[in-house]
C-alpha cells in the first residue's frame, strides 16, 4: 500500500493555525497566593480569634477593597454566586439574558436564582468570546 493511498489521520489533515493567545487559557484552574502567604494571613485570623463580620481582617479588607474602587464603602461575599444574585435582586434585572455556556456554573446559577431565563451563546473560537450571530436560544 502507497502513502498516498492511505486516508490522513484527523491529527495531520487538521491545520493548526496560530491562536491570539501565546498560552492555553485554564478555565478550570484557581489562582493560588503562595502557601507562606496564606499561612501568614490565617495565622493573624487564629491569632485575633476574628472569625465573624466584625474581625479585623475583614475589616481592614473592606477597607481597602472601597478606597481601591472608589466608593463609601464595599461588601465582601464567601462566594461569586452569592455576591451575583444578591447584586441581580439589588439592580432589580429581570428577563432574559444572554451568556456563554462555558462560564462558570455561577453565572447562570445567579440569574436562575433570580427567575431569570438564561440564553446561551456560541464561543468565538478565535478569542473565546461570545459569538452572538451564531447563538441561539436553547
Amino acid at each position: 500500500m502507497r502513502k498516498a493511498d492511505v486516508a490522513p489521520t484527523h491529527a495531520q489533515s487538521a491545520r493548526i493555525e496560530p491562536r491570539p493567545f501565546d498560552r492555553a487559557i485554564c478555565v478550570a484552574r484557581p489562582y493560588l497566593l503562595p502557601i507562606a502567604e496564606c499561612c501568614a494571613r490565617l495565622q493573624e485570623i487564629w491569632d485575633n480569634q476574628g472569625l465573624t463580620n466584625t474581625g479585623p481582617v475583614l475589616k481592614r479588607s473592606r477597607s481597602l477593597l472601597s478606597r481601591y474602587v472608589g466608593t463609601g464603602s464595599a461588601c465582601l461575599f464567601n462566594n461569586g454566586t452569592l455576591a451575583l444574585q444578591l447584586g441581580l435582586q439589588e439592580t432589580g434585572m429581570a428577563g432574559g439574558v444572554t451568556t456563554t455556556p462555558s462560564t462558570f456554573v455561577a453565572t447562570t446559577h445567579a440569574r436562575h436564582g433570580n427567575r431569570s431565563c438564561p440564553a446561551f451563546a456560541d464561543i468565538e473560537p478565535d478569542y473565546y468570546t461570545t459569538a452572538p450571530r451564531m447563538s441561539r436560544r436553547r
